[in-house]
């Protein structure tokens, strides 16, 4: 007596489907990451451009500042000088400001 045949009730699944998808999203994922860190990147020198060029900025306007009001404390009668002085002072310490906000951005993006 023969014995009956029935088609298998789990089918054979090609193995290699499943790690090609596997695979393929990691792929995937590794390009984002890599895309996200050129950006980064690329943000950070920006932002440490902007560091170094707001502290060149701020060393030129408090060394102006210091040798106006050195002329304006010689010579007294100079009022406009020592109104630049105050002047130059004042944009320094706003340039102050902006280079502290800019360095920690740049934190930030790191």
């Amino acid at each position: 007596m023969k014995q009956p045949t029935a088609p298998d009730l789990y089918p054979e699944l090609p193995i290699e489907d499943g790690q090609n998808y596997r695979l393929q999203k990691i792929t995937e994922i590794e390009k984002t990451l890599i895309n996200e860190r050129d950006k980064r990147k690329s943000l950070y020198k920006k932002y440490k451009r902007g560091v170094n060029v707001t502290d060149g900025v701020d060393t030129s306007l408090i060394s102006t500042s210091v040798v106006l009001a050195g002329i304006g404390i010689a010579f007294p009668i100079l009022l406009p000088i020592q109104i630049a002085a105050v002047v130059c002072g004042s944009l320094g310490g706003l340039v102050k400001l902006i280079r502290r906000k800019l360095t920690t951005k740049s934190k930030k993006t790191l």
